[in-house]
Parts: structure tokens; C-alpha cells; sequence
């Protein structure tokens, strides 16, 4: 057996050698084997990677494995044929028998079959076949869509496939309709998401002694940072979803309202009309994690960060105005 394999692997290394790389397309699904693409493998390595899956495909049929277990086999095989050997037609010859396997234990509408159609979709757009790709990419997407919803992953990624195939064809119209379905698809994901973060708002409040904001200081500007750096800063440490400002006398009852309320961290990035409101609407830090460590450390990132920023609107008040004209100024 040694010897077999041995003799094996010198042949794949062989044929490795002269094998040109081939454009890879395509993605595989969760059960699929993930092949590294770049760097690609060296012969040696890929050769054994080979032969230990011909040879667990060997086993499984001589271990009498169910012929599931051996349809998945044919598929890690392929899909190593295909991605890193570039031998599109044993590719296409073990997807179609993992494919035939598949359909006698599953129905035609199963999310392994659906993996499978979408792998033989993608070689078949490699081989240039693009009507038949097409075909294979809608019926994929037809059982994921069915079976796993349009926010899942694997359906979107199906979905972006088919718009690579319109985009090479020039297919503007097709394009089009299928970019607006995915972006609709991502945005209710997104709300899915959403639907379940914890949400908290720190308001900024006014030192003590200090009646009303001074029309000079920038104050969104102090909490936001140069390009938003502060809140970047505390969004990464704390591990929260979303901190960004809004208006404090503004809070939102839902999270439709919530996240509504982002717009405005738009016009306090700007230093514009939110720093000139100032003097009526005090900001607040909006939070929006998912879960309560990450809502904790977020919430008292923000308290220090605000504390700095009440320690630095003090001591500007307490500057002559001239002074902090000039200063404003620079």
C-alpha cells in the first residue's frame, strides 16, 4: 500500500509540474473543502493533499461507507481537481457522480444538491459554457433561497455569482435587477441582525458651572475625533457593533428610531450644523452591541471619553476670549 501510494504521488508531482494554473471562479460551500488559492500549493504538498483524499475516497467505498460518505468524498476530490489541478473535465466527471449520488438519497430540492449545482455552475463558466452556468446558478439559487432565505450567506453568494456571469455578458438590465435584489437582501439582514442588539445612549452633560455650551467650542468635533478616530477607538476596544453621536434630546423608543438616528452622526463629522445647534441640542454617544460585555466596556469607554472631553470644554471656558478666538482659529 506504501508503495502504491508512494507511486502515486511521484506521478501527481510529475503532472503538477506542467500544469498551468487555471482562473478560478466561484465558491464553495460549507461542507466543501477549502482550498487555498494564492499562494497555490507546492507540488509536493499538493500531491499528498491528493492522494490523501483519493485515498480516503479509496477507503470509503472499500470500508462499505454509505454512499453519502462517499458522494462527500467525490466532492472534496473535485473540488481539489478543479481548484488546484486545473483538470476541469475529472472535476466535472466526480461532481456529476457526487451529484447522481446525491439525488438518489436526497430530493433534487436539498441544500446538498444545491452545493453541488453550484460548484458544476461555476466549472461550467470556466469552460466557457455560460448558458448552461447560468442555469445551474438559477436552480441553486431557487433551492437556497427556498430552503435557507434570502439573508443566508450561501443564497447571496450564489446570487453574486449570477451577477458576475450578467456583468461578463454585458447583460446591463439582468444586472441591474439582480444588484437591487441582493442590496434588498442585505438590508433585511442587516434589520434581522439589528433586532437583537443591546442598545445604551451616554449623553454629554455641561460641567459644573458652565450655564450653556460656548457658541466657539467644537464640541462634536472634541467627541468624534479627527476622522471619527475616538469613536472607532472605543467601537474596536469595547468589541460593540455600531458607536457613533446623535442628538441627546432625540432618543429613540425602537430600533427603526435607533438606527435612524446614525444620519446625524453625518453632520457632526462635518463640524457644521450639529456644532452650531449646540447651544439647544447637547450630543449623546449611541451604542448598539451584541451582548452585555461588549455594551458594558462600550459604556464606560464612553464615560472616561466624555469626562475628557467635559475636563477640556472647563478649561476652555476659562480662557479669555481673544485666546480662544486665536485658538479656534488654528
Amino acid at each position: 500500500r506504501s508503495t502504491r501510494l508512494l507511486f502515486v504521488a511521484h506521478v501527481v508531482e510529475r503532472e503538477a509540474a506542467t500544469c498551468r494554473p487555471h482562473k478560478r471562479y466561484g465558491t464553495q460551500g460549507r461542507a466543501s473543502l477549502i482550498c487555498p488559492r494564492s499562494p497555490p500549493l507546492a507540488p509536493r504538498a499538493d500531491a499528498c493533499k491528493l492522494c490523501a483524499c483519493q485515498e480516503q475516497h479509496a477507503v470509503s467505498q472499500r470500508a462499505g461507507a454509505s454512499p453519502l460518505q462517499v458522494a462527500h468524498s467525490l466532492n472534496l476530490l473535485a473540488n481539489l481537481m478543479y481548484y488546484q489541478r486545473g483538470n476541469l473535465q475529472e472535476a466535472e466527471r466526480l461532481y456529476q457522480r457526487s451529484l447522481d449520488i446525491r439525488e438518489r438519497y436526497y430530493m433534487r430540492h436539498s441544500d446538498r444538491v444545491a452545493q453541488t449545482l453550484h460548484n458544476l455552475a461555476s466549472l461550467a463558466r470556466a469552460q466557457g459554457m455560460e448558458d448552461r452556468a447560468e442555469a445551474l446558478y438559477k436552480e441553486c439559487l431557487e433551492i437556497r433561497r427556498d430552503l435557507a432565505g434570502v439573508t443566508h450567506p450561501e443564497t447571496q453568494r450564489t446570487a453574486e455569482q449570477l451577477v458576475v456571469l450578467y456583468r461578463a455578458q454585458g447583460r446591463t438590465e439582468q444586472l441591474t435587477r439582480m444588484q437591487a435584489m441582493i442590496s434588498a437582501w442585505r438590508r433585511q439582514s442587516s434589520a434581522d441582525v439589528s433586532a437583537h442588539w443591546l442598545r445604551e445612549v451616554v449623553p454629554f452633560q455641561l460641567p459644573a458651572g458652565l450655564g450653556r455650551m460656548p457658541s466657539d467650542f467644537k464640541l462634536n468635533s472634541h467627541i468624534i475625533g479627527a476622522k471619527g478616530v475616538h469613536l472607532k477607538h472605543i467601537q474596536k476596544e469595547s468589541g460593540a457593533a455600531h458607536v457613533f453621536l446623535g442628538p441627546a434630546d432625540k432618543p429613540a423608543t425602537d430600533a427603526a428610531n435607533f438606527v435612524s438616528s446614525a444620519v446625524d452622526k453625518v453632520c457632526a463629522a462635518t463640524g457644521g450644523a450639529a456644532d452650531a445647534a449646540s447651544n439647544t441640542a447637547l450630543p449623546a454617544i449611541f451604542i448598539e452591541a451584541a451582548s452585555e460585555q461588549a455594551l458594558a466596556r462600550a459604556r464606560e469607554l464612553c464615560i472616561a471619553h466624555l469626562a475628557n472631553v467635559q475636563s477640556t470644554l472647563s478649561r476652555w471656558s476659562r480662557r479669555p476670549t481673544h485666546d480662544r478666538e486665536q485658538r479656534g482659529n488654528n
